[in-house]
């Protein structure tokens, strides 16, 4: 699910996500937010999170209803 935001010689990649729930999630987890902006196709708000294995675990809690804040 990474993607690159950055110029491709900088390589940065992120964590991305539609969901407001899960990004508010994240957000009160403590993971870090890189940047945000609206989707070209539907409109509603990208957020790139800094990419790590905890930040995939959380979301993966989240999505199964197994996250607590």
């Amino acid at each position: 699910m990474g993607k690159v935001i950055r110029n491709k010689g900088e390589g940065m990649t992120s964590y991305d996500v539609h969901d407001v729930g899960l990004a508010a999630a994240l957000l009160c987890l403590g993971h870090e937010l890189i940047t945000l902006h609206p989707d070209e196709n539907c409109g509603c708000t990208v957020f790139h999170f800094e990419t790590t294995p905890l930040v995939e675990k959380d979301a993966d809690a989240y999505e199964s209803g197994k996250l607590s804040v």
